[in-house]
């Protein structure tokens, strides 16, 4: 069997180490991890975003199945861009990835669906609103751009944070530069 990784991380690295045994492991990496290239038939550097590219070379390998590890791909429909060409893949639709790459809509969906665990937040469109939420909330807030950081995004008052004037301060960074 012909399964392709996307990603180059560590835990693509495990995962292509584990699938080599029984399989051929083709990689699709954005930059090169020298260990999942010993373990691939084949592999290819370059954006993971860039689906078409993805897709040729999981046709040109004969690729049955796909893993696809990083959420930006994810994010942007890569399982349903493969599916759409007869290669399933490991890994959720563009859909259902917003649960993880979209906070706002994760914690709404626990809200629609009384959920236990859900916390008091808030999504904004402008500074006033968010500025206003901060100045009613009371208590040190945790601030996250909506969308993918990088891991970057999220900062906690008590930790990267001095108080909630400090949140605010990050706010109108985040929306000056459109963070996530």
């Amino acid at each position: 069997m012909n399964i392709l990784v996307v990603g180059s991380g560590a835990r693509e690295h495990a995962i292509a180490k584990t699938l080599a045994k029984t399989a051929d492991v083709f990689t699709y990496m954005g930059r090169k991890n020298p260990g999942l290239a010993g373990l691939s038939k084949e592999y290819e550097v370059a954006d993971e975003s860039d689906f078409e590219n993805i897709i040729k070379f999981a046709q040109d390998n004969d690729i049955e199945i796909a893993f696809i590890g990083p959420e930006a791909p994810l994010e942007k429909g890569i399982v349903d861009e493969l599916e759409k060409v007869g290669i399933k893949s490991v890994g959720p639709c563009k859909a259902a990835a917003q649960i993880e790459t979209n906070k706002a809509f994760m914690r709404k969906l626990f809200e629609d669906y009384d959920i236990p665990g859900s916390i008091k937040y808030g999504t904004f469109y402008t500074l006033d609103e968010a500025y206003e939420f901060i100045d009613n909330f009371n208590e040190p807030v945790v601030v996250k751009p909506i969308g993918l950081t990088g891991g970057k995004g999220v900062k906690i008052v008590g930790d990267q944070l001095e108080d909630n004037s400090e949140a605010k301060e990050y706010v109108k960074e985040i929306f000056e530069q459109k963070m996530g």
